[in-house]
């Protein structure tokens, strides 16, 4: 041991990946072919982001109830689209109108009517005025268990909260309008559409990420869309990282970090950056001791003392 101290000792360290990975990327921008590189990795969480999915997708009335009034023409169908359909109902004698609409939704959004009086005459039910009154708009509040005004039936948008979702996942929307008591004239309540357009929804998504080369990170995202053709855009990705392929398919928009997808279900998507600082991985250190002539010295032939000092780059 007294000869080996006096030997001039060269420490050489080499720090190596404990997995190796293959350092060509395939054509993933272009098609969805698993990429073999990346999807037989082994994977390490990573942080979560925000994503916020808009459908952009109406709700649509599943029924009604004519409480006060007298059904002329129309269905549920009629509330569909703002055509010639509408859905009309007599006041005559009566001391107003009272509708009910039934729209299956179970997230925020914003409701949207179109409703509106006529005046007919009694005796040749010619209109004398058409047009000539907005009916109003209340909403059940499943809080206070009563009716919510709103507004006018005007195409206004109301934003919906969750106050106003029953627990079978509806809103109960009731229209009303004065009544009507001359025997000269009567109304005629005319709903041209109902309308219930989903809000977009803020999601958190969990990530993983994986070195597909010394200077490489890969990023998985797993997100879950509940409709067809979707936008969803990251709210705080990193600035680093950069999209390369998803699966099934994707519309990848770079100015505003979102993706259009065009099937309800499941997608994988995959991303690349460079900051290497941010994702630490499993290292193995190799410690060679050599003397001056090149030769080998045993390992076990000395104590060694190490520690790990740890730092993170804020950017």
């Amino acid at each position: 041991m007294s000869r080996i101290k006096k030997l001039r000792l060269i420490v050489l360290v080499l720090l190596t990946l404990s997995l190796t990975f293959p350092l060509k990327l395939y054509n993933v921008y272009s098609d969805n072919e698993q990429n073999p590189a990346i999807s037989n990795s082994l994977w390490a969480p990573g942080e979560a982001i925000l994503a916020k999915i808009n459908y952009n997708k109406l709700a649509l009335p599943t029924d009604y109830i004519i409480s006060k009034g007298e059904y002329l023409s129309g269905s549920i169908a009629s509330l569909f689209a703002n055509d010639s359909d509408d859905l009309t109902i007599k006041i005559e004698n009566i001391p107003e109108l009272e509708v009910y609409i039934f729209i299956k939704a179970k997230d925020n959004g914003w409701l949207q009517i179109y409703a509106y009086y006529d005046a007919l005459s009694a005796s040749s039910g010619s209109i004398l005025a058409h047009n000539f009154t907005r009916l109003n708009i209340s909403l059940y509040n499943v809080r206070s268990m009563s009716f919510s005004y709103f507004g006018y039936a005007n195409g206004t948008k109301y934003w919906v909260s969750d106050d106003y979702i029953t627990g079978d996942e509806r809103i109960i929307v009731k229209i009303t309008g004065i009544g009507e008591n001359d025997q000269y004239m009567y109304f005629v309540a005319h709903i041209l559409y109902a309308y219930y357009h989903l809000a977009p929804e803020v999601v958190s998504l969990k990530t993983e990420y994986t070195y597909l080369s010394e200077n490489t990170i890969v990023h998985k995202v797993e997100i879950e869309t509940e409709y067809e053709d979707a936008l969803i855009e990251f709210i705080n990705i990193s600035r680093w990282w950069r999209f390369l392929y998803s699966d099934p398919p994707v519309e990848w928009y770079y100015q505003n970090r979102s993706i259009r997808t065009y099937h309800k279900g499941s997608y994988l998507l995959y991303f690349s950056s460079s900051d290497l600082w941010n994702y630490p991985w499993r290292k193995v250190s190799k410690i060679i001791f050599i003397d001056s002539r090149g030769n080998y010295i045993p390992f076990d032939m000395f104590d060694v003392y190490y520690r790990f000092i740890t730092k993170k780059l804020v950017t």
